[in-house]
């Protein structure tokens, strides 16, 4: 048992290390009317997330790595990212609401300028083993890689489970077994202790 729970243990501070954040600094601009003047009113932004290690540089190339995040932290107008104080090129970017107003895919790709070294990445996993029952882990960026790596929760649906999630978590991983199996989005409105998290097979 308490063999079981060192691996545990040590399993989890691993996951933490990988989990780097996300911070997006931007501009919205909008326009205010009064008196038949209209001006234009450009205000900085500054967003943060978190994101998964998913490749580095001997795994992707060499100086670089890849970051799997979500795609809502992009917001406002030509948004700069650094991962984990490292400049980021985004390679790619999805996000769709349901009419539902449930997410129908919401991700996004970023090129580190960085290697973040052998041991820092977490794979895909290579099947669709995650199901309602199950439990796994939702892992957000903490200061300090905390070696708590996130909260378990019960498998609810393809898209959702029951473990609270924070403004900050969005992009980081569902995680099973040592592998990547989703990518947070948020949580319910109607029930803040479900979080809502984009599955495998829409990663794939």
């Amino acid at each position: 048992m308490r063999l079981a729970i060192l691996i545990s243990l040590l399993l989890a501070s691993v996951a933490q290390a990988q989990i780097v954040k996300v911070t997006v600094e931007t501009t919205t601009t909008r326009q205010i009317c009064e008196n038949g003047y209209c001006r234009r009113i450009t205000t900085p932004q500054r967003f943060t997330g978190s994101g998964t290690i998913i490749a580095t540089g001997d795994e992707y190339k060499p100086g670089r790595s890849l970051v799997l995040s979500c795609s809502h932290v992009l917001e406002g107008d030509n948004p700069r990212v650094t991962v984990a104080d490292h400049p980021a090129t985004i390679l790619g970017r999805e996000y769709k609401l349901a009419e539902n107003g449930m997410p129908v895919t919401d991700l996004s790709l970023f090129e580190v300028a960085h290697d973040f070294g052998e041991g820092y990445s977490i794979p895909l996993a290579d099947d669709d083993e995650l199901a309602p029952g199950q439990t796994a882990r939702v892992i957000g960026w903490k200061p300090g890689n905390n070696e708590d790596a996130g909260l378990e929760g019960v498998v609810q649906t393809s898209t959702t489970m029951l473990a609270p999630v924070k403004i900050g978590d969005s992009g980081g991983p569902v995680w099973y077994r040592g592998r990547v199996r989703g990518v947070i989005h948020g949580y319910r409105v109607d029930q803040p202790r479900c979080s809502i998290f984009i599955p495998l097979p829409t990663i794939r």
